[in-house]
């Protein structure tokens, strides 16, 4: 088949009539005249007339043909390798890339993608892949999962890419074409530089996929730098890049995007039903009806029945129980729909009866308009009695700065999960360098400030330039006298930030009457690791409440009082509030992390004292046989052992026993997928790709839709270069043809 680079130009196809109507003006321009001498010419000339006929055609054809091949040459026609036969193919790589990300598991009938792309792959090698050609074959998920190369010879070659193919297996990840591609062909360690391909061999790219557009825009669109780097350089490369779509035509598919518990973290109580949040979303342009099921450690304890609105998310509230404490697992499962994978997602929790907390009191009292914490302990109490939205209830216990120090001489501060410091004066450097220790180890510490805390003894013992607890340099308490008239009211500054989750969500409310009088200063620099959570109304806006994180734990320092000495906070609602928030906050952030997209790595860590046998068995989803791992020792004496596994390529529960041959324990991990890929009818059409580069090679076949069906997409050959030499020497036969026929006619 034959096309044009410049079709435009095929208009002047009409100048071809010129020398032919210059020939038939030419015969008829002379008029007849009969004289004497004629008759003896005529008989002359009759016996040359056949001759001089044929050459004047033959320049007429010669003059003709050099119209039409300069304009053809212009127009610049290619015309495919098998016009031109097998002499003209030019050896090519091939790169087969076979898309394996889960939502290739779409099924239309029996079949799914995977399969549909699998088979278009084999197609291809058997009707355009030719002995001698080079085919690098890839599974593509997020990136080149492995690559094989293939130097097609014979039936056995090809055979042999068959089973490669056949033995590809779906996996739970996403797709990223533009990584892939980058693997490919761009820089030094790149698979094309790595074979020392030959630069005269074609580079065609073949993927079959489902043609997912979120594997496209990974940056936001098509021009960003990252993709613009790539296809600059399949473009530099002449690379040829057919995309096969095996997608279904008007999907049905809803996938569970979300499950959290309502407090967002991962710890729950057991005296009440814990509230869930389970986010449904119909992928679909059609309303559906179906059932989702909640479940805890498989067994069912909830079912409902459920519309769905088209192409919207639908966020579901759930509540559950957990039948004892420890580590448990809860399942929301919806109906099954033609992906299957993406209708579960999983949620690993620890449930607890308690959270033990520290109180250090800075100013202990029997006066309780004197005592520091007498607010704090009133609303720990409320906190104990009723149980928070399905939360464990706080075991606190009350000590002075002396018992405090005591219990970290001790190593006793391990025994709680949160640490609140009010109005503490100072403290001594071992009992400060074991609160460190306590953070880092994963746990929390609440510091509220006071008129006994000195801003130069703290920068001295806690600030260490940055690097200790206190987050920024305290300069002094201000303003050095109270002023009942100079109040400053409190407002969010970390939108989003778990630890002011009911904060913010009554914020109209909540921050409306607070005020603070007094507070110490600080010098407020940028820094990874702090955030200002809330600040200060006025010119200053200073910060009233600092993050710190250091380890696997938090520290929140609170720049005023826990008392009413420095503010009103103790008056209102506002202190209940923000405690409640910042203590369960705290207590979750140094639980073991067992929830995970996949792909990441899980982490444990593990006291010495729980292990007697450093192998660990990991069960997979839906595997009977377990994979063996080895703890790491601990670093120091005291410290944990640790476990690192990285081959978490499915969703699902994963379930870790811990010493398997003598007093065997279990724990487990969670594994989710990225709902992104759940998408699946949002696609990438060749005509956005042209778009944004228009000069790519690019082709996408939708084969068995009455559209193009999978075949050659090998590069035309241009035959311009050609035809102008071609042009050429008719000029140069025209010339001396009309050179010697005028001569004989003189």
């Amino acid at each position: 088949m034959m096309s044009f680079v410049n079709p435009a130009m095929l208009w002047f196809l009409s100048l071809v009539s010129i020398p032919i109507i210059i020939y038939i003006i030419n015969r008829q321009r002379f008029k007849r005249i009969w004289w004497a001498a004629m008759e003896f010419l005529l008989r002359a000339m009759k016996k040359n007339r056949r001759r001089i006929r044929i050459e004047n055609l033959l320049l007429l054809i010669i003059r003709t043909l050099i119209v039409l091949l300069a304009v053809l040459a212009v127009a610049r026609p290619q015309i495919g390798s098998a016009l031109l036969g097998p002499l003209a193919r030019k050896s090519r790589n091939f790169f087969f890339l076979l898309d394996n990300s889960y939502s290739m598991g779409y099924k239309v009938g029996a079949t799914s993608a995977f399969e549909r792309a699998k088979k278009q792959l084999k197609a291809i090698l058997a009707r355009t892949v030719q002995d001698g050609d080079i085919v690098i074959f890839a599974v593509m998920n997020d990136g080149l999962e492995n690559w094989n190369r293939f130097r097609i010879g014979g039936e056995e070659d090809r055979q042999r890419l068959k089973d490669a193919i056949n033995e590809t297996v779906l996996s739970h990840k996403g797709t990223n074409y533009v990584l892939a591609l980058r693997q490919l062909f761009v820089g030094k360690k790149s698979v094309i530089e790595r074979l020392g391909a030959r630069k005269e061999r074609e580079n065609i790219v073949v993927v079959a996929t489902d043609c997912q557009q979120c594997g496209w825009f990974k940056e936001g669109d098509l021009t960003s730098k990252e993709v613009r780097t790539v296809f600059t350089e399949l473009i530099r490369r002449k690379v040829a890049l057919q995309i096969i779509d095996v997608s279904a035509e008007e999907p049905i598919n809803v996938s569970v995007d979300d499950l959290r518990l309502e407090s967002q973290g991962t710890t729950v109580g057991l005296k009440s039903g814990v509230p869930l949040i389970a986010t449904l979303h119909n992928r679909s342009s059609r309303q559906l009806d179906g059932t989702v099921t909640l479940m805890v450690d498989d067994m069912p304890q909830e079912t409902r029945r459920i519309t769905l609105p088209q192409k919207k998310a639908t966020a579901l509230k759930f509540e559950c129980s957990f039948p004892d404490k420890g580590v448990h697992y809860v399942t929301v499962k919806w109906d099954a729909d033609p992906l299957a994978v993406d209708d579960f997602r999983y949620l690993v929790v620890e449930a607890r009866e308690k959270i033990d907390l520290l109180v250090v009191n800075g100013r202990p009292s029997p006066d309780p308009t004197e005592d520091e914490v007498v607010l704090v302990e009133s609303a720990l109490r409320a906190l104990q009695e009723e149980g928070v939205g399905g939360l464990p209830v706080f075991d606190y216990e009350v000590r002075t700065v002396g018992e405090f120090e005591e219990l970290a001489s001790a190593g006793r501060l391990r025994n709680y999960q949160v640490i609140l410091l009010a109005n503490v004066p100072s403290m001594t450097v071992e009992a400060y360098e074991n609160l460190k220790e306590f953070v880092k180890a994963g746990g929390g510490v609440l510091y509220f400030m006071g008129d006994r805390v000195d801003p130069i003894t703290l920068n001295k013992t806690m600030c260490e330039d940055g690097k200790g607890l206190v987050p920024f340099e305290c300069i002094d308490i201000f303003p050095k006298q109270r002023h009942p008239k100079e109040r400053y009211q409190v407002v969010l500054d970390a939108e989003g930030h778990p630890a002011l989750a009911d904060i913010e969500a009554y914020a109209t409310t909540v921050l409306d009457k607070p005020r603070v009088e007094r507070y110490i200063r600080v010098k407020e620099e940028p820094r990874r690791d702090v955030t200002v959570l809330l600040r200060l109304t006025g010119q200053n806006r200073s910060p009233i409440v600092v993050e710190r994180r250091l380890g696997r734990g938090s520290a929140i320092f609170v720049f005023t009082s826990a008392s009413v000495a420095w503010n009103n906070w103790g008056c209102l609602q506002f202190l209940p509030i923000l405690l409640y928030d910042t203590l369960y906050y705290l207590s979750s952030r140094g639980t073991t992390k067992r929830n995970y997209k996949v792909g990441e790595s899980l982490w444990l860590s593990v006291q010495q004292e729980k292990i007697a046998d450093t192998q660990v068995e990991v069960y997979r989803p839906g595997e009977v046989e377990p994979l063996t791992e080895e703890l790491s020792q601990p670093k120091r004496l005291g410290a944990p052992y640790e476990l690192l596994f990285k081959k978490s390529d499915k969703s699902g529960i994963y379930r870790i026993v811990f010493n398997p041959r003598q007093d065997r324990w279990e724990d487990y991990a969670a594994f989710n997928l990225d709902t992104e890929e759940s998408d699946v009818a949002r696609r990438v059409y060749a005509g956005t790709l042209k778009d944004a580069y228009p000069n790519l090679r690019v082709r996408v076949d939708r084969p068995g839709r009455g559209e193009k069906t999978t075949k050659d997409i090998a590069a035309k050959a241009e035959i311009w270069r050609t035809l102008v030499a071609l042009v050429l020497l008719l000029l140069v036969v025209e010339m001396i043809a009309a050179l010697v026929i005028g001569r004989k006619h003189a």
